[in-house]
């Protein structure tokens, strides 16, 4: 180039490319009104009978109310319901704990040290 001289390039764009890409390939470019709409396919879905066991009941706990908050571990089972209680049970079913929250348990979660019961109003850690 000599002096003076300017040179402007302009690069496709992402959508230009791929446009470029969709004609290479044989498509048609899109206009709107003229491709006539595809017909609907609706698959046949039929259901079969699960063959798979049920796992056995070991032990039944019942909590007082409706319990949404359910953590299981290595050594014990917490279960936080409606009403705000949370229990503590073996995996033999026996009650080790009992601890209780303002309001209804919605979560239970845990890290590595720590148990969170997360309610509506408050959480409690141990």
């Amino acid at each position: 180039m000599k002096a003076g001289q300017t040179k402007v390039t302009a690069f496709p764009t992402a959508a230009a490319k791929k446009i470029g890409e969709k004609t290479r390939k044989g498509y048609a470019p899109a206009v709107r009104g003229v491709r006539q709409r595809r017909a609907v396919t609706r698959r046949v879905i039929t259901s079969t009978r699960s063959t798979a066991r049920q796992a056995p009941v070991l032990w039944r706990f019942d909590s007082g109310a409706p319990a949404f908050g359910i953590f299981v571990d290595g050594e014990r089972c917490w279960v936080g319901n409606q009403r705000g209680d949370v229990c503590t049970v073996t995996h033999s079913g026996t009650v080790t704990g009992r601890f209780r929250l303002p309001d209804g348990v919605k979560c239970i979660v845990a890290d590595d040290l720590w148990i969170y019961a997360g309610s509506t109003t408050a959480a409690c850690t141990t």
